[in-house]
């Protein structure tokens, strides 16, 4: 059985510092309202150990969804880690664009268009499979 790895204690109090932030602490309490301090501790394990696989980036893009969304309520812990999944999955398919020039910036002069087809057709005469005109 692999090993998951598992965000340290700090991030995830800074994690719920942040729910407050958003939601008002009076809403975060809420979460842990009929709960004692271990259990709160066991909670707070459990979110560490359930978002250890996403990168700091895809935890970041998930809590601006929830601003963004205008979600009146912190998230349940498979609320959030799905939150999470689609904000890793949107920067994977952002990073497949990272090398196309942005649209409108891939624009070339005409004699560089011109240079290029020449040197592309002298390639192709030389490997024979297209007479030069």
């Amino acid at each position: 059985m692999s090993s998951q790895p598992s965000l340290p204690a700090n991030f995830v109090d800074r994690l719920f510092a942040r729910f407050a932030a958003i939601y008002g602490s009076q809403k975060v309490g809420t979460m842990f309202a009929d709960m004692d301090a271990e259990s709160i501790a066991e909670a707070k394990a459990l979110w560490g150990r359930q978002l250890g696989r996403f990168e700091a980036a895809s935890i970041g893009g998930a809590l601006q969804r929830l601003i963004d969304g205008g979600v009146g309520w912190p998230p349940t812990l498979p609320e959030f880690v799905e939150l999470c999944r689609q904000a890793a999955v949107g920067r994977q398919q952002a990073q497949r664009y990272d090398a196309l020039p942005a649209p409108g910036n891939a624009r070339t002069d005409a004699e560089t268009a011109k240079r290029k087809v020449a040197e592309l057709m002298r390639s192709l005469a030389a490997a024979k499979r297209m007479p030069i005109e």
